[in-house]
């Protein structure tokens, strides 16, 4: 998939089910797909549509915005696209890049997925830009997790009002439902290199396995790389950080860390 040039589609939705379908309008979309390349495309404006008059649309419901999103993927390369200005409407979210494992009915396991050297530009009028790009793994039932993957030299930028939410995030969470809704996972072998993040409200680089109260499997973080990234903010906010990760476990089932470095990057200016 390379090449194209995708801008201004868009549908609302009176709510946000978890399936392909039900996430929200998709610049480009992958489902079950595995060796697949999305390169070199521009993607613009998605959330928005026009009419003759060149006005945008007025949608009743919400929309959720997303530029590239893959659901149970593997092998799977994102490199050198320009996603720019995802806009939202009531509830919706904004996203550039989404990844997500789970409600397979199987195992599902996002892995050597590659998301490299993309140009990307948040600036919802809505504000409502919550993720550059984001890595979820959540199923009640199934395995899920995140493994042997890459995310390398993108620059990912907020416009200075509003600010993206949190530009890099791995999470056991589900996208569809709430970051929250963890029930546990693998998170293994992830590098997050050299990537330029400006002007972010919560985390920069966020790997989160923070839930405990619905965990059905051990929460479990290894094997991590986190360096040479540049991480700049201009917000003050309370609870704001560069680099975070939150692994939490219960009486049941354990929170384990292993083998995380982070390496040589720099936060000249979390707060103003």
């Amino acid at each position: 998939i390379t090449g194209n040039t995708v801008s201004f589609c868009a549908h609302d939705q009176d709510n946000h089910p978890d399936t392909f379908d039900g996430v929200g309008t998709k610049a480009i979309g992958l489902e079950f797909s595995e060796g697949c390349t999305v390169v070199g495309n521009t993607l613009s404006n998605i959330g928005q549509v026009l009419n003759e008059a060149g006005t945008p649309l007025v949608f009743a419901n919400d929309v959720y915005a997303l530029g590239v999103y893959g659901r149970n993927c593997e092998q799977i390369k994102v490199a050198e696209n320009q996603i720019r200005v995802m806009q939202t409407v009531n509830n919706g979210i904004a996203a550039a890049v989404v990844f997500h494992a789970g409600s397979a009915g199987v195992t599902s396991i996002s892995e050597y997925i590659t998301v490299n050297d993309n140009l990307i530009y948040m600036d919802d009028a809505n504000l409502r830009d919550r993720i550059g790009i984001g890595f979820f793994a959540s199923d009640n039932a199934q395995t899920v997790g995140i493994r042997s993957s890459q995310v390398a030299g993108n620059q990912i930028t907020g416009n200075s009002n509003p600010y993206i939410n949190r530009p890099i995030v791995f999470t056991t969470g589900n996208f569809s439902t709430a970051v929250n809704a963890q029930y546990g996972g693998n998170i293994t072998g992830i590098t997050v290199q050299n990537n330029t993040l400006e002007n972010f409200q919560s985390q920069g680089i966020f790997f989160d396995q923070s839930a405990a109260g619905n965990l059905v499997r051990a929460n479990i973080l290894s094997g991590i790389v986190i360096e040479g990234n540049t991480l700049v903010s201009k917000l003050t906010a309370s609870l704001q950080s560069g680099i975070m990760y939150f692994v939490r476990g219960s009486v049941n089932f354990p929170a384990i860390v292993n083998g995380v470095q982070v390496l040589r990057n720099t936060i000249p200016r979390v707060f103003d």
